[in-house]
């Protein structure tokens, strides 16, 4: 046996010498059946992965997570800002006048969009770029290629080509599981 492996040998013998029949269970890890919905990270994951094979240039910027209130406040003052979405993509939009998509990803079952959020949404919208909530990954995806791949951007709008066509200022995705936000709902 290896130095390391006896090291590990030794040190869980002497747990278990230690504690005995008191050794807190294992957790079981939930069951994993086909109707199971992926969790918000998961769904992201994939988008990412969609994202850097396309080359395109975005981030994620980390604003959840628990915080004191000191941290919460630190953050504030330096500029965080609450309810940035979950992906933001800083390429022109092919065939449109977009700079950038941000996209806030839910679950494809549940999963609420704040009002932090929303605001973000119809702020960014209002500032020339597009604007998305998808629920789910595979909608995302299919998005984005719509957008970078097939360069079809006829299924969407900004809010200064609504208000030039005299349409209403709600949004046109044509795409299950998305919903585009524009700056001011009519």
């Amino acid at each position: 046996m290896s130095d390391r492996k006896t090291r590990v040998a030794n040190a869980l013998d002497g747990f278990y010498r230690k504690h005995g029949n008191d050794v807190p269970k294992v957790r079981r890890k939930r069951s994993t059946s086909k109707d199971a919905v992926p969790s918000e990270y998961v769904e992201q994951l994939k988008i990412c992965r969609v994202l850097r094979q396309l080359g395109l240039w975005y981030w994620h910027t980390p604003n959840g997570g628990a915080r004191d209130k000191i941290e919460a406040a630190r953050l504030r003052h330096s500029g965080v800002l609450p309810g940035v979405a979950d992906l933001i993509v800083m390429e022109p939009v092919p065939g449109s006048s977009a700079w950038g998509v941000c996209i806030e990803v839910k679950r494809s079952k549940g999963g609420v969009v704040s009002k932090a959020q929303k605001e973000f949404l119809r702020q960014w919208a209002a500032r020339g770029g597009l604007a998305f909530v998808a629920r789910g990954g595979d909608p995302a995806i299919e998005l984005i290629t719509t957008l970078y791949v097939e360069k079809s951007y006829d299924k969407f709008r900004t809010d200064s080509e609504a208000d030039a066509r005299g349409g209403s200022k709600r949004g046109t995705a044509s795409i299950k599981g998305i919903e585009q936000i524009i700056a001011v709902d009519g």
